[in-house]
């Protein structure tokens, strides 16, 4: 097998980028490293990026995106795609905070232009009330509807990610992934609990892990 140096691959990407419309320009620059410049989640870097294990870079042509406010079935909001490159996935993917507020919607440009679908999409966020207090009543709520669920068996009884089935999970490729961990600092953090509420009601309990 060849192997061709940093060197030869940032000229490769960096001649893409030449002449290139700005929304693709910008994806070049800051996205194709590992997703791609087709958007297929296979950039010069992807193949060192946990290639035995969950989650992959994403590969946007299949149109199916884990972290959206969106029902199942649709393609995520620009704001539900800004929120990720703004925010990045901890431990997974950088923040691209530094990109202008410009650069960073045309990134989005970009990336919905690889799946046909956000073309005649009408995205629309489900609504999600004010959460409850957090009262011992609602505690109490909360854990009936987690047993009823069953969602210790990946989770574990006490939300740690040890569950029963959480060896043997796998993601859309097959590939070995673990369940996010329910304790506080844990798993990827969000600033407001609102936030967090939201991204956890719509990206697994109505979406799933993909």
């Amino acid at each position: 097998m060849r192997v061709f140096p940093a060197s030869l691959l940032v000229l490769a990407l960096g001649r893409a980028a030449v002449g290139a419309d700005p929304a693709t320009a910008v994806y070049n620059h800051a996205c194709a490293w590992c997703h791609g410049k087709d958007g297929r989640g296979d950039g010069p870097a992807a193949f060192s990026i946990n290639k035995y294990l969950s989650p992959r870079p994403r590969d946007f042509t299949r149109g199916l995106f884990k972290l959206r406010s969106t029902p199942s079935g649709q393609v995520p909001t620009d704001d539900d795609l800004l929120r990720t490159l703004e925010r990045g996935i901890p431990g997974y993917m950088p923040s691209f905070r530094g990109l202008t507020a410009g650069e960073r919607r045309l990134a989005v440009t970009a990336v919905k232009g690889f799946f046909p679908g956000f073309a005649t999409a009408h995205a629309t966020p489900i609504a999600v009330p004010p959460p409850p207090p957090a009262d011992a009543a609602a505690v109490a709520r909360g854990r009936e509807a987690y047993a009823a669920a069953g969602c210790a068996a990946c989770h574990g009884e006490r939300g740690r990610g040890d569950g029963p089935s959480a060896p043997a999970l796998r993601d859309s490729d097959g590939l070995p992934t673990g369940p996010l961990q329910g304790r506080c600092g844990a798993g990827r953090p969000l600033p407001d609990p609102h936030e967090r509420a939201r991204r956890h009601t719509h990206a697994v309990l109505r979406l799933g892990v993909r």
